[in-house]
């Protein structure tokens, strides 16, 4: 399970994952569309968006998320998960097992 934190409003930092399988980091030059998608406790969805792909001969595999306002204006334990569709219709989802989680702490500054 890979769990990360960040704090209540706190968006000057971007997310970036890495999309890779059983021989390394997947090159994400032929993907179409790649999301990011969080989801809270009752079901709801938070954030459904588009990644962006970084450079992908010196940080194969890694894309990036910037966050939005109202990403994280809600404290509590969302599953994420990142999915990236690749020409042909081949899919690859971060992570490959499980979900990823996103704690999101209540801010002790206004």
């Amino acid at each position: 399970m890979d769990l990360f934190t960040r704090k209540q409003g706190d968006t000057a930092y971007v997310l970036v994952l890495e999309f890779s399988d059983a021989t390394g980091p997947l090159d994400l030059t032929t993907a179409t569309q790649i999301m990011f998608t969080m989801i809270a406790k009752d079901g709801s969805t938070k954030v459904h968006a588009a990644m962006t792909p970084l450079n992908q001969t010196t940080l194969r595999g890694q894309a990036q998320y910037a966050w939005q306002p109202t990403d994280l204006d809600t404290v509590g334990r969302f599953k994420c998960e990142a999915r990236a569709t690749f020409v042909g219709g081949l899919i690859a989802k971060w992570p490959s097992a499980e979900y990823g989680y996103l704690e999101v702490l209540k801010s002790l500054a206004a």
